[in-house]
């Protein structure tokens, strides 16, 4: 009985931990405050562990939505193709994904286009006044680090999460231990 007690409990205690592995964002392409400087064909981010197939991501540019071709999941990726040029400016990636624990997590990364302008000079963005230029970049650079700081402070919470309850849990079998060995005697 008290073998089956202490495994009851043990088991209650590390169930929470199990559940607060939450995935997260592990890589993107592009990164985080990345000028791409040529046509991109797709957009990927890869997670820590497999995503569901309900995740999805969409590509903003001024506060509206730059449609994508196609989106695929696969395992712990996921890929957005890309069906015209994108053009120089601003953008954010939101995603959205479903880990495979049921949790839904979300985050932005916004880079920025700055391709060379074309022979045929169709690129109006580069001809754009200094000061203009200058704050989208002030611009970028705020939401590049309000974003790194929110990401940081979800993708550290899991770890000190866990840690915290493993010492608990230790704590608890080193008392639990001590209590039944007293008592047997």
């Amino acid at each position: 009985m008290k073998k089956f007690l202490f495994s009851l409990i043990l088991s209650l205690l590390l169930l929470p931990t199990i559940a607060s592995a939450h995935t997260g964002l592990v890589s993107s392409t592009p990164s985080k405050g990345e000028v791409v400087k040529e046509d991109l064909n797709e957009i990927s981010t890869v997670f820590k562990s497999k995503i569901e197939t309900l995740s999805t991501m969409k590509l903003m540019k001024d506060n509206k939505e730059v449609p994508f071709a196609q989106i695929k999941v696969i395992e712990s990726k996921m890929v957005g193709k890309i069906s015209a040029p994108l053009e120089n400016g601003s953008y954010q990636l939101e995603w959205k994904i479903v880990g495979e624990d049921g949790h839904p997590i979300t985050g932005a990364i916004p880079f920025s286009v700055k391709k060379a302008k074309s022979e045929e000079g169709t690129d109006s963005s580069l001809t754009e006044p200094k000061a203009s230029s200058k704050e989208k970049s002030k611009e970028l650079e705020k939401q590049s680090d309000a974003q790194k700081s929110k990401n940081e402070e979800t993708s550290s919470t899991p770890s000190l999460s866990l840690i915290i309850m493993i010492g608990l849990v230790l704590i608890i079998v080193v008392f639990l231990f001590v209590f039944l060995k007293k008592k047997n005697k």
